[in-house]
């Protein structure tokens, strides 16, 4: 399950909603049929054999076991400069961006505000001003798909794949717990070989 949330808003997005894709259903044909001879037929058991074995052995990795905690946030009314300071910093590219009682409300990259300082807006039109005493409301991303802790990394790696997604907030009852990258994902990979990466 992911959550959306704004600065007004908030919705559950079920799996199935979230990778909705437009394919019609496909009618069921008739199978081949074909034999093997005896050598033939105990590999072939054996290899469904070994493929259950790591099937069942293998431990889903969820959010909760790759995500980097604490996180650095921000506030509607942080300017660009505190959110410069806080990206130098603390070498990140993405800031949570929460309201006053610490729900998260959006997020900030590094992208954002390099884009408005440099005199474009996120619609591609050039802005009259840009001063790094602008406010982060002001370019603050109102929709942010988070995921809870529990959540299979698989699904997070596949939305990141699909709507070009370079980081995602962990949260718990709208608070922050945490959040993952890119980098968390590929490190989790290569830490983790055995993860099985299909869904």
């Amino acid at each position: 399950m992911f959550e959306i949330y704004g600065l007004d808003s908030h919705e559950l997005m079920p799996l199935a909603r979230m990778f909705e894709r437009n394919v019609k259903k496909t009618q069921a044909i008739e199978g081949a049929s074909f034999e093997l001879n005896g050598q033939d037929e105990k590999e072939a058991l054996q290899a469904y054999k070994n493929v259950n074995q790591i099937s069942n052995k293998t431990h889903a990795v969820v959010a909760g076991d790759i995500m980097s905690a604490p996180v650095v946030t921000l506030l509607l009314d942080n300017t660009l400069r505190e959110a410069l300071s806080r990206l130098q910093k603390n070498n990140v590219r993405h800031l949570p961006v929460i309201s006053n009682e610490k729900r998260l409300v959006g997020i900030v990259s590094e992208r954002d505000i390099l884009r408005c300082l440099s005199g474009i807006a996120r619609s591609g039109e050039p802005m009259k001003e840009h001063l790094l005493s602008e406010r982060v409301r002001t370019i603050v991303k109102g929709r942010v798909c988070a995921a809870n802790v529990d959540t299979d990394i698989r699904h997070i790696a596949r939305l990141f794949v699909e709507q070009r997604i370079g980081a995602m907030p962990i949260v718990s009852e709208a608070r922050i717990e945490g959040i993952i990258t890119r980098h968390d994902i590929l490190s989790a990979v290569m830490r983790r070989y055995a993860v099985e990466l299909w869904v």
